[in-house]
């Protein structure tokens, strides 16, 4: 029996890194020698999706909550920045991770590796690469205020957050959190799952099917997404779901 898991145990392992490497598709600009600094293969666990009973503030941005999900949705791709990719040795996958690759210089975004490239004016250096779309403003002002605030890794508990789950918009609330948390998986080039999430039409499938909230929530029989990652906050997940209670509306 033993022997039976080691075989198997050695296959998966050799099977992954083979999708790793063969997923590699590009290649970050050169920077200064003294912005690359030597990557490090950290593993690191990630933490408990929240900390019971600390408050969350409206005007700090949490990292695992606003930031992270960016990252790995537009950059922290299997063809990217990945732990198994880790272009140009960057990897995009926890704060750890980000902090120790990502050329951070907290309170000076203009000297931060990564937001010097997800702004560069050339669209052959920007980040995310083209054909990817780059970042929207709001995003870029993410990344640019949690920098300013010390690029720290605030936690707190999710159940705090005021939520407002009675006048849901699609366009204000649904569609930036699933560009935010699930669009690097689900976009007009990588269709994990064969699943794509562009569009209002994608989006209300998988919300009339059930797929959207029992995937987010973890019910019973989904996997929970976004995948390798901490849960949503709790707030989001009940936006989704009265969004889909009302019956997904384009609204």
């Amino acid at each position: 029996m033993k022997r039976r898991f080691g075989r198997i145990l050695i296959f998966t392992i050799s099977a992954g890194c083979l999708l790793y490497l063969a997923s590699c598709g590009h290649e970050l600009p050169a920077l200064d020698d003294d912005e690359t600094g030597t990557p490090v293969d950290t593993t690191v666990v990630e933490p408990p999706d929240t900390i019971a009973g600390i408050v969350c503030s409206p005007d700090t941005i949490h990292f695992e909550w606003e930031l992270l999900p960016i990252l790995k949705s537009s950059c922290g791709r299997r063809d990217c920045h990945d732990a198994g990719a880790a272009s140009s040795g960057v990897k995009l996958v926890n704060y750890q991770t980000v902090m120790q690759t990502g050329g951070i210089k907290p309170f000076n975004p203009e000297e931060t590796r990564i937001f010097k490239h997800i702004t560069h004016t050339d669209e052959e250096a920007r980040m995310p690469p083209p054909p990817y779309d780059r970042l929207n403003s709001r995003q870029v002002q993410v990344i640019e205020t949690w920098i300013q605030q010390g690029a720290q890794n605030f936690r707190c508990d999710s159940a705090t957050i005021p939520c407002d789950t009675d006048s849901i918009s699609f366009s204000s609330d649904i569609a930036p959190l699933v560009k935010d948390a699930c669009y690097g998986c689900h976009n007009q080039y990588v269709h994990e799952g064969g699943i794509t999430l562009l569009d209002y039409e994608d989006l209300q499938a998988v919300a009339l099917n059930g797929s959207l909230y029992g995937t987010v929530s973890g019910e019973s029989g989904y996997v929970r997404m976004p995948y390798g990652s901490i849960r949503l906050p709790a707030c989001s997940i009940e936006r989704i779901r009265s969004w889909v209670e009302a019956g997904a509306p384009e609204n």
